[in-house]
């Protein structure tokens, strides 16, 4: 929530998707009803992905969530068709002034 609000205060032009990792991530996000605050459950990753399940089979739980990192960007395109742009940013980030030069 660090990084969501640190953007806030700087822009409001953006949405932000959540890769929730477990259902309760999941739950609180949806339950703060946040527009721009957009959780994506876990499960919704892996049953779009295929391969991802393999990967899920084969890898610790830590090398798993790593692989997750291109699958979110991937997702988001395929499934909001009025994104065009993605800026990926790990979660213990802040914005310290507006992101408009990244």
């Amino acid at each position: 929530m660090t990084l969501f609000r640190s953007l806030s205060s700087f822009t409001s032009d953006f949405q932000f998707f959540v890769a929730c990792l477990d259902d309760v991530t999941f739950d609180i996000i949806k339950r703060l009803n946040i527009p721009k605050l957009i959780p994506i459950p876990l499960i919704e990753l892996e049953n779009k992905d295929t391969e991802l399940l393999r990967a899920k089979q084969s890898r610790s739980l830590v090398e798993y969530y790593f692989t997750l990192s291109p699958i979110l960007p991937l997702y988001i395109l395929n499934n909001f068709k009025e994104v065009d742009v993605i800026t990926y940013l790990d979660a213990d980030l802040s914005f310290y002034s507006h992101p408009q030069p990244i």
